[in-house]
């Protein structure tokens, strides 16, 4: 009798297991396409690219004035006042455009990532909000940039991917991308993206 008991409670075990298993949905997004393809995100990274190459200008600019100026100091005797004025006065000017120089790089970076950080907090809470208005349990990120035998990257790509298969109709890509561009999205401030995975 007892064997039978358990035999029924494997079975009732394996019936539940089944039942929530198959009702669990599992949906996949490419989080590439979603930067790609979110507006915001592609003119703010436009605007910071346009900005680094007026900094990018600028400095050429005095590159080419320090330049002028070292083409001066050959021409002075190298004993001479003036010499070691406009000598100093090059390195000076050459040490604070490092300086600034280093400082913008910095403040670039920091910005582009501050920009990713924020998609990546709009995505999440877009993902979420659409999983929590459908019921989908779980998202898994793949890429969809096929395989190309020319690039060899990309090839290992979707051999370490983890996704094997997925049906097109289990792709919400498009669907958080659209729910972004409609800006629609909560202010991203304090919200943090859910990393554990």
């Amino acid at each position: 009798m007892k064997a039978i008991v358990n035999c029924i409670a494997v079975a009732l075990t394996f019936c539940f297991a089944s039942a929530v298993y198959s009702q669990a949905s599992v949906c996949v997004v490419d989080v590439a396409s979603v930067f790609s393809d979110y507006t915001a995100f592609n003119s703010e990274l436009e605007n910071l690219k346009q900005e680094a190459e007026q900094f990018k200008t600028q400095l050429q600019n005095q590159a080419m004035e320090l330049q002028k100026m070292a083409e001066e100091l050959r021409t002075l005797d190298v004993n001479s006042d003036a010499y070691r004025e406009l000598e100093s006065r090059i390195a000076r000017i050459n040490a604070d455009l490092e300086v600034k120089r280093r400082n913008k790089t910095r403040e670039f970076v920091q910005r582009e990532a501050n920009l990713h950080f924020q998609t990546y907090v709009a995505a999440t809470q877009a993902v979420s909000n659409i999983c929590d208005e459908r019921g989908i349990a779980l998202v898994l990120q793949y890429s969809s940039i096929p395989m190309n035998i020319e690039v060899p990257e990309s090839v290992m790509q979707r051999v370490n991917s983890e996704i094997i298969y997925y049906s097109a109709r289990k792709d919400i890509t498009n669907d958080v991308i659209a729910r972004m561009n409609q800006g629609s999205q909560p202010r991203v401030g304090g919200v943090q993206p859910n990393t554990n995975r």
